[in-house]
């Protein structure tokens, strides 16, 4: 992916599969030749830390190519050995495909770069006329990046963030700075290119994320730690310094939980922003605050099929709370929706009481409203993260 910028730090703290493909020099670092150390059985692969190769294996696993041994990061390159699961055969065929992924990675960025100039060259003379405001267009608009981890004081009881493609993550004390780059990643991979990705319709949403400062908030442990429920609560609600409303929820880090529970407990909150929040204010499909929105009727034929139930958040509603009522129910159910069509059914335990149906296949016969708003938004933004590569991240 054109772009990445993972720094040191993140390879180091990422354990075992963390990707880097930032370039140095101006140059491609794809053109950096791998080396090959001997072992007993077969060679092991060797790169510097800034090869791609998470677009590397991507293009691999597009060629047919699964079973892919993980890259082991150390603090000075890459390495890829193969083990006794792998015979002589793979090891060739991986080695010849490997040589075409470059090939064609490099291809592209080079038809890339040829674009943008372009699109420069092409550019309309009134544009031309003021600079100033086109300069201060383009800053506006995030890169699909993962940042440094920055410690500031001045949030209140968020003393620490990370902006992940403008998306802002403010940070209770306690959470793991390994926490925090994971969470990171998981929404960097929502972001990764994909056949059916709308270049415009992503830019207007990120650019949406950033300028409406919608954040995201990850803490420790849930949130009887912080006195939640308390009145007034143990922490501040939210950083402040205009990320005061646009947020739903924590994302909890659970220490104990088993990969797929902290892989679930990321991606739904991620996800009850990304629909709650920056979908909300994007896009009027997506406003739960009207009945006639479509995701409001789309929840609604869930409910009518018997397919979502909301029994367990009509106490919000008893309390005479409707808009918390309207908001949770409608996140709730866009949430369910959008990881059966990612085929994540097996992480959540699918079906169950609350979401009765489990496959993309059953959504797109019985859910076909559901199915046409995400076929329309969703699915032009974002490509959902391979689960292999999820829970080796979370073993």
């Amino acid at each position: 992916m054109k772009g990445l910028n993972f720094s040191m730090k993140k390879i180091i703290i990422l354990l075992t599969i963390i990707f880097i493909s930032c370039g140095s020099d101006g140059e491609s670092s794809n053109s950096s030749p791998r080396e090959e150390v001997s072992n007993d059985k077969l060679e092991t692969l060797d790169w510097p830390l800034d090869y791609p190769i998470f677009e590397i294996y991507e293009c691999l696993e597009n060629k047919g190519l699964s079973d892919l041994p993980s890259p082991e990061v150390t603090d000075s390159e890459i390495l890829i050995r193969f083990d006794e699961g792998y015979d002589e055969d793979f090891h060739n065929e991986f080695n010849i495909l490997i040589d075409e992924c470059e090939v064609k990675i490099n291809e592209d960025d080079e038809n890339d770069n040829r674009e943008e100039a372009a699109e420069v060259k092409e550019e309309p003379a009134e544009v031309k006329e003021e600079p100033a405001e086109v300069k201060e267009e383009a800053a506006s608009e995030p890169t699909i990046s993962i940042g440094e981890i920055v410690k500031d004081d001045s949030y209140l009881d968020y003393h620490r963030y990370i902006d992940v493609a403008g998306l802002r993550m403010f940070v209770l004390p306690e959470v793991g700075e390994e926490f925090i780059y994971k969470v990171g990643e998981i929404y960097y991979l929502m972001l990764q290119k994909g056949e059916h990705i709308d270049q415009d319709i992503r830019s207007s949403y990120l650019k949406t994320v950033k300028n409406d400062f919608v954040f995201q908030k990850i803490g420790y442990e849930g949130p009887e730690r912080y006195g939640l429920d308390s009145d007034p609560p143990g922490i501040d609600c939210c950083p402040g310094k205009g990320y005061e409303d646009n947020q739903t929820d924590f994302i909890w880090e659970y220490p104990s939980a088993s990969g797929d529970d902290q892989i679930g407990e990321v991606v739904e909150h991620l996800l009850h922003t990304v629909t709650g929040v920056a979908f909300a204010l994007e896009f009027t499909e997506w406003n739960w605050e009207n009945p006639n929105s479509e995701i409001v009727l789309a929840m609604n034929e869930a409910i009518e099929k018997n397919i979502f139930d909301i029994s367990s958040y009509e106490e919000i509603k008893n309390s005479g709370n409707i808009e918390d009522f309207n908001r949770i129910t409608s996140i709730e159910f866009a949430f369910w929706g959008i990881v059966t069509e990612w085929g994540y059914g097996d992480i959540y335990d699918l079906p169950h009481d609350e979401f009765t149906i489990s496959t993309p296949s059953e959504v797109k016969e019985q859910l076909p409203l559901f199915h046409k708003l995400f076929e329309d938004t969703i699915k032009t933004i974002f490509t959902p993260p391979n689960k292999d590569y999820l829970r080796e991240l979370f073993r």
